[in-house]
């Protein structure tokens, strides 16, 4: 991992918010995915990175109840 990406979120660690670093998109998808109950409803504000991991996708395939502003 890069070192930025590390010292940033040992900073953020530090001032006690949660923070992860991860390799890949797949990584942080399934690290998101693991955080949400199946039976919990899920919505976004607007966010490129989400799309772009494949979190948009895995949600509404995945059989989550997704409320997408843009549908």
């Amino acid at each position: 991992m890069k070192d930025i990406l590390i010292r940033t979120r040992d900073a953020l660690l530090r001032r006690n918010f949660d923070a992860y670093a991860v390799e890949s998109a797949d990584e942080a998808r399934a690290l998101i995915l693991s955080w949400i109950g199946k039976t919990e409803s899920v919505t976004w504000g607007g966010s490129a990175t989400i799309a772009e991991i494949g979190l948009v996708s895995a949600l509404k395939e995945g059989g989550y109840l997704v409320y997408d502003r843009d549908t």
